[in-house]
């Protein structure tokens, strides 16, 4: 936790001194990362061995 906050501390004393400008592409790319995540063909499904379009929550009733 304390390297957490010591990070923390060092980016904001850097994006403190920068541009909107400058920190926009950064903030994109953060942005981007859980659509990024969404995206993946592993999100669809809750374990990866189940992957793929046949992949649902649902349980079907025969089991």
């Amino acid at each position: 936790m304390d390297k957490a906050l010591e990070s923390a501390a060092q980016a904001f004393a850097v994006s403190r001194r920068s541009t909107p400008a400058q920190r926009q592409p950064a903030l994109l790319k953060i942005a981007d990362a859980p659509e990024a995540r969404a995206s993946s063909p592993t999100s669809r499904c809750a374990r990866p061995a189940r992957s793929g379009p046949w992949c649902s929550t649902r349980r079907s009733r025969s089991a």
